[in-house]
């Protein structure tokens, strides 16, 4: 732009005439010379500044950059950025973060699963979760195995639209993993689920080596009875102690003047937390001392997860009863028995009829033995439709059971067995503690509910 417009310049100046003496010349050539200076101007102002402006106003300029429509979509608002991220989960979402597990994490939705009068079994225990209906068939459930988000044990998850266990109708929940039953929509209970120990064996999801041997400040597993001597210098068993969780369990007896002032065989020390984070069941009992009875098993575990729930049955995760006292083995101590289990009814919405039937009651306590051909008897399973505790084993010679914890008491001691002059007296086992209960809203009830032990 510069060159052009020295160019005219030039031009300009070349074209005026100069007097030879440096006088201007005549005013016809003075004339003719500003004429053609302006016109030069002319052309400087026209041709040149003008195309500058024209380019200046071009489109290119004219483009507001910012309103290119590729930059003007918002990023927020892009497909792919709007959908929302449970979405993705497999199951669906509940519409609400459920306890001890990630809800992205479970198997899609099977459809609705409804259980009729009969009793159906579910095994949590293999590498796949079954269930069998009241004739012994086969029924197919969406269900897999999770590690729980809050740590603990693997858990069993079977996940529906909805899920019914109708009215005449039992689910035994059967196995070593807890049991979390998912319906999208909705879960009803009108007849019986039953995650209940029976005697020595435990139930599904029963409190572990380390939900139960690493605990603080004791151990949630009775302590096992050990062999004491009397002052006639008979050998005898003292009983197990009872297992614990949501409480302690009861202690062991010792035989009758026992040497050395030992220490009762120590019940169980509770554990767990009120929320049941990690879902996990009761801790077992101890065994019974020189050859006794064996330990009750800790009660299972089940959670509960769906917007709507609605419990007009019964849920059921009691202790085993201890064992009493083989019958080939004198002065030997019963088992202890073992705590209930946990039930969480992780919901956002909970109805209880007036029938309902909550209950995570530990077992009692086996009796001792001191000889002869009695029996000794074991320690009742928890009870599962109400809230008394069981009884302890009784019925011989040696000390009684202690009972199982439930809503009407704690559980309780194993009795002293008593010597002869023959024999020393097996002791007692101590009864199993309460489990646990919880419930994400209130659990209120009315009419003649049972909740044993109360919901925390």
């Amino acid at each position: 732009m510069r060159h052009t417009r020295l160019a005219g310049l030039f031009f300009g100046l070349a074209a005026c005439s100069f007097d030879p003496h440096g006088m201007p010349s005549t005013g016809e050539d003075a004339g003719g010379d500003a004429a053609t200076i302006d016109g030069a101007v002319g052309v400087d102002a026209s041709a040149i500044d003008a195309p500058i402006n024209a380019v200046d106003a071009s489109a290119i300029d004219a483009a507001a950059i910012d309103a290119r429509p590729a930059d003007a979509r918002p990023i927020d608002a892009r497909p792919p950025d709007a959908s929302p991220p449970d979405a993705m989960c497999p199951g669906g979402p509940l519409g609400f973060t459920p306890a001890n597990f990630d809800p992205c994490a479970i198997p899609p939705s099977g459809g609705n699963l409804q259980m009729a009068a009969g009793t159906w079994t579910l095994d949590t225990g293999g590498a796949q979760i079954t269930l069998t209906d009241n004739n012994g068939a086969a029924v197919s459930i969406s269900a897999s195995t999770i590690a729980q988000t809050s740590g603990g044990q693997m858990i069993a998850v079977v996940t529906a639209s909805s899920i019914t266990i109708g009215a005449g109708a039992t689910l035994r929940v059967t196995g070593s993993k807890p049991l979390v039953l998912v319906g999208l929509s909705s879960v009803t209970i009108a007849g019986n689920l039953d995650a209940s120990a029976e005697g020595h064996v435990s139930g599904p999801g029963a409190g572990t080596d380390g939900d139960c041997s690493a605990t603080t400040p004791g151990d949630g597993f009775g302590a096992a009875g050990g062999t004491y001597t009397d002052d006639n210098n008979h050998k005898g068993g003292g009983g197990g102690g009872g297992g614990a969780f949501g409480l302690d369990g009861g202690d062991g007896g010792l035989i009758e003047k026992a040497q050395n002032n030992p220490n009762n065989p120590a019940g169980g020390v509770a554990d767990g937390n009120t929320t049941i984070t990690p879902l996990r069941g009761g801790c077992h009992g101890g065994a019974g001392g020189n050859g006794g009875g064996g330990s009750g098993g800790g009660g299972g575990a089940i959670q509960i997860s769906t917007p709507m729930l609605t419990v007009s049955g019964a849920i059921a995760v009691a202790g085993g009863g201890g064992a009493g006292s083989p019958n080939n083995a004198n002065s030997s101590g019963g088992g202890g028995g073992g705590a209930g289990g946990a039930i969480l009814l992780d919901a956002t919405s909970i109805t209880l009829g007036p029938t309902v039937k909550l209950t995570a009651n530990g077992g009692g306590g086996g009796e001792g033995r001191r000889a002869g051909p009695e029996n000794s008897g074991g320690g009742q399973n928890g009870h599962k439709t109400d809230a008394v505790q069981a009884n302890g084993g009784t019925g011989s010679t040696g000390g009684d059971g202690g009972k199982g914890g439930a809503q009407s008491g704690a559980a309780a001691n194993g009795v002293l067995g008593n010597e002869s002059t023959l024999n020393a007296g097996g002791g007692g086992g101590g009864g199993g503690a309460v489990g646990r209960i919880h419930g994400r809203v209130a659990l209120i009830s009315a009419g003649t509910a049972v909740i044993s032990p109360a919901a925390q």
